[in-house]
């Protein structure tokens, strides 16, 4: 297993001591191993990463993606994962590929936050204005 320079980077980043990497991250590390531990907060998604993994391999599923939370103590991060066969009739193998989406999903909130904003203004601006009159006794 390879990893790119951005994912080397984050697990040196956020390692539990600074300058090692995150445990199971580094070049050669068995990937379902790692899913297959269902271990810790993300247990949920490293099986749902496990069993997609496991579906383009034995071909049930033509390619996985799934989006994920992978927080650190230092960061918020998202990304999504990609996986593609090696080979086509007969799989020896996949590709994983992750994608840091973090602005993506950081503009989508602001999205959503300036949405019920809105819906909100609008909801106070379109309330009838009811006005108590009080009668004078005549």
């Amino acid at each position: 297993m390879e990893v790119n320079d951005s994912w080397r980077r984050f697990s040196m980043e956020n390692g539990l001591e600074p300058g090692k990497p995150v445990p199971h991250t580094h070049v050669g590390a068995n990937y379902l191993s790692v899913c297959d531990s269902n271990e810790g907060p993300a247990a949920s998604e490293m099986l749902s990463a496990c069993n997609g993994i496991k579906a383009v391999l034995d071909g049930s599923l033509p390619c996985f993606t799934m989006e994920y939370a992978c927080h650190s103590p230092t960061q918020q991060r998202w990304f999504t994962m990609n996986v593609l066969p090696l080979g086509s009739a007969r799989r020896s193998g996949a590709v994983i590929a992750h994608t840091d989406i973090t602005e993506y999903k950081r503009l989508e909130q602001m999205l959503h936050d300036r949405n019920v904003e809105l819906e909100r203004t609008r909801s106070v601006a379109e309330k009838p204005i009811w006005r108590n009159r009080i009668s004078s006794p005549a």
